[in-house]
């Protein structure tokens, strides 16, 4: 199940651009708008890798909030991804190949150096959340929270909000990239919290 890692860099990624982790903010020095917060809480574990993955990203992410005219807004990150079945090691970086954040996880306990500039509001809990729900497989999902159901069929996986019967995320594998082959693009899109990502993944060297 090494799908889900090459998404682990890609999601520290969005979490620094804003998406479902944007910090607060002022428009027209009036209104102050809050984040939407997504009741998933769905976690990876490293111990579903079958082999040692080491993967470098590309990402370019639009989110376009719900009350903000300006927006979407776009932006493109770097990440560095390493995993084997014990450690999840993730790196974030600007596109001038600064390193902004790293986090591991070994699937009980997580660990963060982080710049002291990034927001409170960015947290690694939720970037861990959004790799197991483009790449962990749909019966750990199910059994993690009976609220959600996940529903893949071919190229594509879509979460369902059962209590509100609404569609909560979707995630489309593409040019070659599926549940099993990260290799390729994949682009997920938060319905909730309201953005869009597209990645293309692959094989550090």
């Amino acid at each position: 199940m090494k799908r889900f890692l090459f998404l682990a860099g890609i999601i520290s990624t969005i979490a620094l651009n804003g998406c479902s982790w944007i910090p607060r903010f002022i428009w027209n020095n009036e209104q102050v708008f809050e984040p939407i917060v997504s009741e998933l809480k769905y976690k990876p574990y490293p111990f579903a890798v079958r082999q040692e993955i080491t993967a470098i990203q590309r990402i370019h992410i639009d989110y376009f909030g719900q009350h903000v005219p300006e927006m979407p807004k776009e932006n493109n990150f770097y990440a560095l991804m390493w995993a084997n079945n014990k450690m999840l090691k993730l790196s974030v970086l600007s596109p001038m190949h600064q390193r902004l954040w790293d986090i591991q996880f070994n699937g009980e306990t997580i660990h963060e150096e982080r710049l002291a500039a990034l927001p409170e509001t960015l947290q690694a809990t939720n970037i861990l959340r959004d790799i197991a729900v483009a790449f962990w497989p749909a019966s750990n999902l199910k059994a993690q929270d009976k609220r959600f159901d996940v529903h893949d069929e071919g190229f594509t996986r879509q979460i369902f909000n059962k209590t509100s019967n609404t569609l909560e995320m979707t995630v489309t594998y593409q040019n070659g990239a599926k549940q099993n082959h990260p290799w390729g693009t994949i682009e997920i899109v938060n319905h909730h919290e309201r953005y869009r990502l597209s990645i293309t993944s692959n094989p550090a060297r």
